[in-house]
């Protein structure tokens, strides 16, 4: 959706990005099944009964967890712009998050 402002934020506005290989293709849909696996065991053991509290729920973890982590790691020498590489993959996971908890709930 944002792939021209994603690359400026890695300081490659302009220029094609080199992710078109397996790794690129099969590791986020990996690494989205993990996180979906570990707020399901949560959502679960936290016994979450409304859907207010499905939505409090994303919102802790996924600030308090995927944002945070998302910063943390754009704060390096080789992303040129780490707050806005932040802002912007940092929205896709509260995006994301949030849907995967109010399925969790609505399969409940």
């Amino acid at each position: 959706m944002f792939s021209e402002i994603y690359k400026v934020s890695l300081g490659k506005g302009g220029q094609e990005l080199n992710n078109q290989g397996p790794l690129f293709i099969a590791s986020p849909g990996i690494c989205v099944l993990v996180t979906i696996l570990a707020s399901t065991i949560l959502f679960y053991n936290l016994d979450i009964t409304t859907y207010g509290e499905a939505i409090e729920f994303a919102m802790i973890i996924g600030i308090g967890f995927l944002v945070s982590n998302t910063t943390n790691i754009a704060i390096n020498p080789n992303i040129p712009r780490p707050l806005l590489y932040s802002v912007i993959t940092s929205s896709y996971h509260l995006v994301g998050i949030n849907m995967t908890s109010l399925i969790l709930f609505a399969m409940r």
